[in-house]
């Protein structure tokens, strides 16, 4: 997905989160993976 598609104020959130982005991106990553695993007990 190009950033060149993004609306002004995502493009803006995105590059205020700064270096934080990938921290957030990992934690939202390993949520996703543990929902399934979760509803799956």
């Amino acid at each position: 997905m190009s950033q060149d598609k993004l609306p002004g104020p995502w493009r803006a959130a995105w590059h205020g989160m700064g270096r934080w982005r990938w921290l957030w991106l990992a934690l939202l990553l390993v949520w996703a993976s543990l929902v399934p695993l979760e509803a799956m007990k």
